[in-house]
């Protein structure tokens, strides 16, 4: 089956070969994962499937047709020429691969279920669904082996014992679904019968009785009188009793015993599928030879001879599968080493060697986990130089650069078979690892964490400056409310004028605005506060304020008494509005109440 899968996966004659490229990367992963398989080959077809076998050859074999045009092939030779000479490449790479063929007496398919119902092997690989109808109990369809991912593949179980137990379904009712929807030896089937109306067919009887039923389909005169009961307009599909079922819905069934209706009954559903089967009798009679009593044989004849397995694993050749891979695939001779040796070093550690082994494992590289399960990557070395002259200097010299000195006898073994077969390696390398992780930890203490700490603290000491209290919080502010006056109320009223953002250009001088009185403008003089801001840059214009203010306070006794004012002595005309029950002035109060006291004229 894997042959055919493979051929038709590309034109045959851009690459003829490469049911052998996919036969040995399948074969590979059943062994690396423990499993032993067992191939059977093709025998002598049964000439009924000869016009089968000579459209696929039309197809498969298409960049191999006979140059003459009139030259045809008899389409009921059955020898298999051609593809006998594709299975013995097959068997030629099997067999350096460690594996054991069988050559079945026809098809492989049969061969293998009946190896698979003496529960010689647990499962048929295969995409052919006639393994069920020669008696297969388990078959595995649509492997895959993905290495994408952790399960690396997949693969369709179907169980004929599960769906015999669960679906009530057969190898009988296989061999009826093969005769109405095609198989091999029928590949049309039976037109206009689907996989449908084929399975409400086999839903009707037994295992036991389905194909005897199928047998009385031409000669029985039971079925005459089923299609005039079917058609018959007089009885109810409801119920199946005498009278038209529209009565029955208004009057009720006398049979039935109802006034309204029927009594409820599987019979309308036995009535569909009987109508069923009457269709489909009536379309399969058009085939004279139905049902071929020939394929019924085919698919329940057994084989004569019980077979003898040996399943045991032989030592892989890797001097014949190179020589295999690099004349009909073309591939390196580095490759091929490459792709082989996991296999050789996999046979090895199983304990399958009774003899000497040239390879001997050289050192554990490190550890691996692959596909959750832990492994050691181990450089292996020809210990006799058996196989020091199978690759070219020059391949080895270019894959060892590509790899970054790596060489290429290397590969992964799962940890458990290491420990099994060389303790003492795995105890060397256990060793090792211990040694280096103590050095590690004698290692002087890195510096850098203490430089984060420094570099912490430093930061954390800019955001307490950051959030230091300001000096609102030592001095309670409180507002003192004048008596009624009008110049109380006028300094109400520029007191209440919305905020706007402090200009950088020279205040103006100052008009009287509050009494008929002028006021002479203020001295232009250096402590005046137009060059005061005149000389705070933009971006400093906060900041430096802030600092006068920090440095005024900070002075050591700059506060002197003065004495309380009363509330009636309030000048309106001062600038200062902080009022407590101790009023204080300090040095900057007074300086600023100087400079912006207007004078008299």
């Amino acid at each position: 089956g894997w042959i055919c899968d493979s051929q038709n996966v590309v034109e045959y004659n851009v690459q003829p070969h490469m049911f052998l490229r996919n036969l040995f990367f399948r074969t590979c992963c059943l062994l690396m994962i423990g499993a032993v398989p067992v191939f059977v080959l093709e025998g002598k077809a049964p000439s009924m499937k000869s016009n089968v076998m000579s459209k696929r050859n039309e197809m498969q074999f298409r960049g191999n047709k006979p140059r003459n045009p009139n030259v045809k092939s008899n389409p009921k030779n059955t020898n298999r020429s051609r593809f006998n000479v594709v299975q013995k490449q097959c068997e030629k790479l099997l067999n350096a691969l460690g594996l054991k063929c069988i050559s079945g007496p026809g098809e492989a398919e049969a061969f293998c279920a009946y190896l698979n119902e003496l529960n010689f092997i647990d499962g048929i690989i295969s995409q052919d669904s006639d393994c069920f109808g020669y008696g297969a109990t388990c078959v595995y369809r649509n492997f895959c082996i993905s290495q994408q991912g952790t399960q690396g593949g997949s693969v369709d179980i179907y169980d004929l014992k599960k769906i015999q137990r669960v679906k009530k379904i057969g190898r009988n009712h296989m061999i009826c679904m093969a005769l109405l929807c095609g198989c091999d030896y029928c590949p049309e089937g039976v037109e206009g019968v689907g996989r449908d109306a084929a399975t409400k067919l086999i839903e009707l009887y037994d295992d036991t009785k389905i194909l005897q039923r199928l047998r009385l389909w031409r000669d029985s005169d039971e079925f005459h009188d089923l299609e005039v009961q079917v058609v018959n307009k007089n009885v109810c599909t409801q119920c199946g009793h005498t009278g038209n079922i529209r009565k029955h819905l208004k009057s009720g069934c006398s049979t039935c015993l109802t006034f309204i209706s029927c009594n409820v009954t599987d019979y309308k559903e036995k009535h569909m599928l009987l109508k069923n089967e009457l269709t489909v009798r009536k379309k399969a009679l058009v085939n004279p030879k139905f049902p071929d009593e020939e394929i019924i044989s085919e698919f329940l004849t057994k084989p004569t001879e019980k077979p003898t397995l040996n399943l045991s694993w032989s030592m892989p050749v890797l001097h014949e599968f190179i020589n295999i891979m690099s004349s009909v695939l073309e591939w390196d001779e580095v490759y091929s080493f490459q792709k082989f040796l996991p296999l050789l070093t996999r046979w090895h550690l199983k304990g399958e060697s009774r003899t000497h082994f040239t390879l001997k494992p050289k050192v554990i590289h490190k550890k691996r986990k692959v596909k959750g399960t832990p492994c050691f990557e181990i450089i292996w070395e020809d210990v006799d130089g058996q196989y020091s002259s199978l690759i070219p200097d020059e391949q080895l010299l270019n894959y060892i650069e590509t790899n970054k000195g790596l060489s290429p006898w290397v590969s992964v073994e799962p940890e458990e078979l290491v420990k099994k077969r060389y303790p003492e390696l795995v105890a060397a390398y256990v060793e090792a690892e211990n040694a280096k992780n103590q050095k590690k930890k004698t290692k002087k203490p890195n510096n850098t964490k203490s430089k984060t700490a420094e570099k912490r603290a430093l930061v954390d000491n800019k955001v307490q400056q950051k959030n230091a209290p300001s000096i609102k919080e030592f001095f309670k502010v409180q507002k003192k409310v004048a008596k009624y006056s009008p110049a109380s109320e006028a300094k109400l009223k520029l007191s209440s004028t919305p905020k706007r953002k402090p200009s950088l250009s020279p205040i103006p001088e100052a008009k009287p605005s509050m009494s008929s009185a002028r006021f002479s403008p203020i001295p232009e003089t250096k402590t005046h506060l137009s060059a005061l801001f005149s000389q705070i840059e933009q971006e400093d214009e906060d900041l430096n304020l802030s600092d006068v203010i920090e440095d005024i306070i900070s002075r050591p006794g700059i506060y002197s008494k003065s004495e309380i004012r009363s509330e009636t002595e309030f000048d309106s005309n001062s600038s200062c509005f902080f009022f407590d029950d101790n009023f204080m002035h300090d040095e900057f109060e007074t300086t600023f109440n100087n400079l912006t006291k207007p004078s008299l004229v």
